[in-house]
C-alpha cells in the first residue's frame, strides 16, 4: 500500500467529527510533525480547551513570519453516514473525509521529508469546527495577526478535481427579528401581524435573488418561524436568510437595500425589526495573480471558480495570494460513498511539490 494510502486511511479511521473534542486527530498529527516542526501550537477552537487547531511551523518559529507558503486544511469532517471506516476497493480509497478534505493532510505528510527542508518558512494551518460554525479559521487568522505572521502564498487542499479555483463564493447568515402587535383574530386590524411584515421581506429578498443571480449572488430565505396560535394576531416572527456572493463589494449594496426595505416596513407597519449577522464567511475573489498562470501553465491545469465557500477568502483578507485546489470530486463529499481516486492522490502529492518548488525564492 502507498504510503499516502495508508496515512489517509489511518486519518479516515481516527473521529474528527465529534462537536466536543478531537484530541486523537490532532495527537495523531502532532506525533508525526513533533520531531521535525520548529514550533506546534495548540489554538483552542472558539475557547473549547478540549478541541484544538493546530498551527506549524516547519523552517521557522510562530512569531514574526515573513514570506511564509500556508498549507491549510480542515481537519473536521460532518457527521458520518455508515462511512465512518476506511475502505479501499477499486483503485479508491472511501471513507468519512476522504476528499474533504483528509485526503489533503495525507498529501502534506507524505511529503513531510521534501518539507522540512524547503527553502522558505512553512506553516500548516489545520483548523477544526469548518464544517459547522468556522470558529477554528477565525481562531488561526487572529493567531496570525496577534503573532505578526505574514505569507506570500495559500495552498488550500479542498476537492476541486484537479482544477485550479481561483474564487468561491462567501456566504453570510442573517436573522432578522419582527416584533408586531398581537390581538385577537376576529379584528386583525387591531394589532400588527409579524408574520405578514415578515412575508413582504422573505418576497423583497427573492426579488434581489432574482436581480443579483446573474451576477454572481445568491439569497435564500431558509427558516421562518412566528405566531402563538391560529387564532391571534401574530405578534412576533423570525426570519434567517443568507446571502452568498463572489465579491465584498456586492454585500454591502444589497444589504444596504435590505436595510432600507427594512425602515420602508418599519413605517408602513409600525412595527420593530431588528437585523443581525450571525455568520460571515468572506468570498475568495478572482484574482487572478502571474504566480496562479504559471502555475495552471506548468502543471496544465484549468482555471476556474467554484460557487460553494471555503476558508481561503480569510485568507485572502490577509492579503495573501489564496488557490483552492485539491484532488477528489466536491460532488461526493459528504455523502455516504465519499471517495478518493488512488492515481489522483498519488498526482497530487507530485503536483505540491511542482507549485513549492515554482514557489521558491
Amino acid at each position: 500500500m502507498d504510503k499516502v494510502v495508508k496515512v489517509l486511511c489511518e486519518l479516515i479511521n481516527i473521529n474528527s467529527y465529534d462537536k466536543e473534542e478531537n484530541y486523537k486527530i490532532c495527537k495523531y498529527i502532532n506525533d508525526l510533525f513533533g520531531s521535525i516542526a520548529t514550533e506546534i501550537k495548540y489554538i483552542s477552537c472558539g475557547g473549547n480547551e478540549y478541541k484544538n487547531n493546530i498551527v506549524i511551523g516547519l523552517n521557522t518559529k510562530l512569531k514574526d513570519v515573513y514570506n511564509a507558503v500556508v498549507l491549510s486544511a480542515h481537519i473536521d469532517t460532518v457527521q458520518p453516514n455508515g462511512n465512518e471506516k476506511a475502505s479501499v476497493v477499486n483503485g479508491k480509497v472511501y471513507g468519512l473525509g476522504a476528499c474533504d478534505m483528509k485526503a489533503f493532510v495525507a498529501n502534506i505528510i507524505d511529503n513531510i521529508d521534501y518539507l522540512k527542508n524547503y527553502s522558505s518558512p512553512i506553516i500548516i494551518a489545520l483548523t477544526a469546527d469548518e464544517e459547522t460554525e468556522l470558529k477554528g479559521i477565525n481562531d488561526v487568522i487572529s493567531f496570525f495577526k496577534q503573532n505578526n505572521i505574514n505569507g506570500r502564498f495559500m495552498l488550500l487542499g479542498e476537492p476541486t478535481n484537479m482544477d485550479m479555483v481561483v474564487a468561491s463564493k462567501g456566504c453570510t447568515e442573517f436573522n432578522v427579528k419582527i416584533k408586531g402587535t398581537s390581538a385577537h383574530s376576529s379584528n386583525p386590524k387591531l394589532g400588527v401581524n409579524a408574520i405578514y411584515v415578515a412575508s413582504q421581506l422573505a418576497t423583497f429578498i427573492e426579488e434581489l435573488n432574482d436581480k443579483y443571480f446573474n451576477e454572481g449572488a445568491s439569497l435564500n430565505v431558509g427558516t421562518i418561524s412566528g405566531g402563538k396560535q391560529v387564532n391571534m394576531v401574530a405578534g412576533e416572527c423570525n426570519i434567517g436568510f443568507d446571502l452568498r456572493l463572489k465579491n465584498i463589494t456586492q454585500k454591502g449594496i444589497i444589504v444596504s437595500k435590505i436595510n432600507n426595505e427594512i425602515e420602508y416596513l418599519k413605517t408602513k407597519y409600525n412595527a420593530e425589526i431588528d437585523i443581525s449577522e450571525e455568520l460571515f464567511i468572506p468570498p475568495c475573489e478572482n484574482k487572478k495573480e502571474d504566480i496562479i498562470f504559471k502555475l495552471a501553465n506548468k502543471l496544465n491545469k484549468n482555471i476556474v471558480e467554484a460557487n460553494y465557500g471555503t476558508e481561503a477568502g480569510y485568507y485572502q483578507m490577509l492579503g495573501i495570494t489564496s488557490l483552492i485546489f485539491g484532488a477528489g470530486d466536491i460532488g461526493v463529499a459528504h455523502s455516504k460513498d465519499e471517495n478518493v481516486d488512488i492515481e489522483n492522490l498519488n498526482n497530487y502529492s507530485k503536483y505540491m511539490i511542482d507549485i513549492l518548488d515554482e514557489l521558491k525564492l
